[in-house]
């Protein structure tokens, strides 16, 4: 069957024109896309190189013809070749692209109007475009992401085809086979044709589908993180209850205290300063649990807005330690001890954070014994400064130590019914003041009658 070339080309340019169309009505729609843009503008010039085919002949406009042929087909390649890397957000390197063309076009300019050679044009054009659409299929290749693959994959192997194609059209004259006119009817151009209007066609609906499935996926994921999103906000109100109904009960449990003792100093009349001194401590220290659980709550709420900012200062960590362990009240069933180094005597850090920290850890020692000693040691170890403090409890087992330091996280002993007041905020907040310096909190030891908490601090 005899093929009209003429039809052929005719056939070819209206479908470029079709393409161009169609990715304009995906470009309207998704105008905020990347690439897309540079896709659509390569292709109306591919289809503006084949309606130039049809003027080659015109007296005194032919020549001027083939040299803008030539400059719009290897232009729109190379903004189908931009828009790939914009696609994927890969640097864009321009430079070589503008300098390819130029060549191309400069050839094709000098052998036309200065050395009409046919074949010199055709290894021109050839080569020019097949290097350009084996580039097109490289940076496919490149930026291949998994969401994307089935589709970047295709049309790799639709460029590559295409661009290996054409350089073996390049070799056609070195070979000496019959160049012809642009319209001849010979196996090279009908293949020509043939093999630009399936190439063409491929690679705009590869496009379009390279499009919706990044839409897709990128719908999966907006999903995905509102699902998240709607999944933390759940867990945040789930937190902020628990919290709320465990600092109403340790407000209560603390004004309860204080209100016993101090309607016990009406209604049963002390016996001696002793006795007024065991109930005015038993005041101060409801009072100090309810000031310790403010001080936690509000350091949790710079923790949670992203203020948690230090304002360091040459500080006196002897004084901070008495500080730290005057507020926590130890109880009268607790002794108190306080091993100090004169090794670090004064230390860069924030004192009100760190006494916060600091009074944490002995209160957790407290409540989380019945009694005995609770010894806070101080001393220079390497570069860092180290206090440790120590009680007499029941100890941390290894799965719950893992645990600890999350937050409204408490001790097994309070989980057990033992009525050992706190919101598990302590060591949470004493780990963040510790970080935010540069050190850290850690458990040293947590066996059975032996729990070491160590607050370390970098020079």
């Amino acid at each position: 069957m005899k093929i009209d070339i003429k039809t052929l080309a005719v056939i070819l340019c209206l479908s470029s024109f079709l393409h161009v169309i169609g990715l304009s009505v995906l470009y309207r729609i998704n105008m905020v896309r990347r690439g897309l843009g540079c896709w659509l503008t390569g292709n109306a010039l591919w289809a503006l190189g084949f309606v130039f085919n049809f003027v080659r002949d015109v007296p005194g406009v032919g020549p001027f013809a083939i040299v803008a042929n030539n400059a719009l087909f290897m232009s729109g390649l190379a903004f189908i070749h931009i828009g790939v890397q914009r696609f994927f957000d890969r640097d864009e390197h321009h430079a070589w692209l503008v300098a390819f063309c130029t060549f191309a076009t400069v050839t094709a300019f000098y052998f036309t109007f200065i050395d009409n050679d046919l074949a010199a044009r055709r290894v021109n054009f050839s080569f020019g475009s097949g290097i350009l659409l084996l580039a097109i299929a490289r940076a496919l290749s490149v930026n291949r992401t998994h969401p994307l693959a089935s589709s970047t994959f295709a049309l790799r192997a639709v460029f590559l085809v295409g661009g290996i194609f054409f350089v073996l059209r390049g070799l056609t004259p070195f070979i000496g086979a019959d160049v012809g006119s642009i319209f001849s009817a010979t196996l090279t151009q009908t293949a020509t044709y043939v093999v630009a209007l399936v190439i063409s066609t491929l690679w705009t609906l590869g496009f379009i589908i390279l499009i919706n499935q990044r839409l897709a996926f990128e719908t999966r994921q907006a999903n995905e993180l509102a699902e998240d999103a709607r999944r933390a906000e759940h867990m945040m109100l789930l937190e902020q209850r628990q919290f709320l109904s465990m600092m109403s009960h340790e407000f209560r449990t603390s004004l309860a205290v204080a209100d016993f003792a101090a309607a016990n100093l009406t209604e049963v009349p002390p016996l001696d300063q002793d006795d007024i001194d065991r109930r005015a401590q038993m005041i101060r220290r409801a009072t100090g649990s309810m000031s310790q659980l403010i001080e936690n709550c509000m350091s949790n709420e710079r923790i949670e807005l992203g203020g948690f900012k230090l304002m360091r200062q040459e500080t006196d960590i002897n004084q901070l330690i008495s500080e730290a362990t005057h507020l926590v009240n130890v109880s009268p069933y607790h002794h108190l001890q306080i091993e100090c180094d004169e090794a670090t005597p004064i230390w860069s850090l924030d004192p009100t954070l760190m006494r916060i920290a600091l009074s944490n850890l002995v209160d957790n020692a407290v409540k989380y014994s019945t009694g005995g000693t609770i010894t806070v040691r101080k001393r220079r170890s390497g570069d860092a400064l180290s206090i440790t403090v120590a009680n007499q409890g029941s100890g941390i087992s290894a799965d719950e130590s893992e645990k600890l330091f999350h937050k409204f996280v408490r001790g097994s002993a309070a989980n057990r019914g033992k009525g050992i007041r706190g919101t598990g905020l302590g060591l949470f907040i004493s780990q963040h003041i510790a970080r935010a310096h540069g050190g850290d909190v850690r458990l040293l030891s947590g066996e059975k009658e032996a729990t070491v908490f160590e607050i370390r601090i970098p020079e």
